[in-house]
């Protein structure tokens, strides 16, 4: 008999699969197709579950969409049922889907690239769209109007204070936007500052404020959930990022950009809206914490020095309360 690679088998397998891109998933989910999971349990774990999918084992995965079998899931009642397999990288998926054509599932069709393909669309489609939303956000107010707006840091420089940090200490200052924060800390002696922003008009408005001062701060344009630091930092400040990440996986990101970003023994500033803050800011859902909440959500590897509760007053008046956390990575 003659031998086949695995390459073979694959590309054979692939050859009348019509592979769905990571863009069409949605429109496909849409349309009634049943978009089946077979990713084990641990990578599931590792890198979130594919919303809207249905779990299958890979192991029992003929079994329950043949339309003939005693095993069958409810949803395997007809052999004209789009099924779309995913799996990792979108190999093991294109086998799988053959292996349903072959039982006269005709229509099953796998994810071109898989789960990993399909995030890293899905995470540019988020950070395309926040970008537009936070351009609009700067561009239709001025920086004095926006809810956020304080003409001095009061509980960021008080934060910052207690961390005890050197003048040369390298800062982050991540969604600093049009923040004044910049401003304070280059008054009071730091010269290696970095601003990260979404947003360029936030940042080019922080930058014409600064005048010739600006050109000795970084000023970083990028969504931070995919931001690859290429140095690391004595302190993460964030003023208000962190509560605008309301799923897992968003939180998960944020946690690994800060870790790869962080010095170790470095400090960290967060600031997110108090459990009796707001639930909704400039049109986005936001998530609330206690301080014991907030700790929990950022993790045992940092370790919690101080802890604060501010009644922050917008430009209109209104009371917003700030849990404020000060951390230290561990070592």
């Amino acid at each position: 008999m003659k031998r086949r690679s695995i390459e073979d088998v694959l590309a054979e397998a692939r050859r009348d699969l019509d592979r769905v891109a990571p863009a069409s998933l949605v429109a496909e989910m849409a349309a009634g197709a049943l978009v089946v999971d077979i990713r084990p349990v641990e990578q599931r774990h590792a890198d979130g579950d594919l919303a809207g999918a249905m779990v299958i084992g890979r192991n029992v995965l003929e079994w329950r969409l043949d339309p003939a079998s005693v095993h069958r899931i409810a949803e395997a009642t007809d052999y004209d049922r789009r099924i779309i397999v995913v799996c990792n990288e979108g190999y093991a998926s294109s086998i799988a889907a053959a292996n349903l054509r072959q039982l006269g599932v005709w229509r099953a069709t796998d994810l071109d690239g898989g789960f990993q393909a399909w995030r890293c669309f899905a995470d540019a489609s988020r950070a395309e769209q926040a970008q537009s939303h936070w351009e609009e956000i700067y561009r239709s107010h001025s920086p004095t109007e926006v809810s956020w707006f304080e003409a001095e840091p009061a509980m960021s420089l008080e934060m910052i204070a207690a961390a005890n940090l050197e003048a040369n200490t390298a800062v982050v200052d991540v969604g600093g936007g049009a923040s004044t924060l910049v401003d304070a800390l280059l008054a009071r002696g730091y010269r290696d500052l970095t601003v990260l922003d979404v947003s360029q008009a936030a940042l080019d408005t922080a930058r014409g404020r600064l005048g010739d001062d600006a050109t000795t701060v970084r000023w970083i344009t990028h969504d931070a959930l995919s931001w690859c630091p290429r140095r690391r930092y004595g302190l993460w400040h964030d003023r208000a990022l962190f509560h605008f990440l309301v799923t897992p996986d968003q939180r998960a990101t944020y946690l690994a950009v800060l870790h790869a970003a962080l010095e170790p023994g470095g400090s960290v500033i967060v600031a997110t809206f108090a459990d009796d803050g707001p639930e909704m800011c400039s049109g986005l859902p936001t998530a609330r914490y206690t301080p014991e909440e907030l700790v929990a959500a950022l993790g045992s590897d940092l370790q919690v020095l101080a802890s604060q509760r501010e009644e922050h007053r917008t430009p209109a008046g209104v009371v917003q309360p700030v849990t404020w956390l000060l951390l230290r990575a561990r070592t």
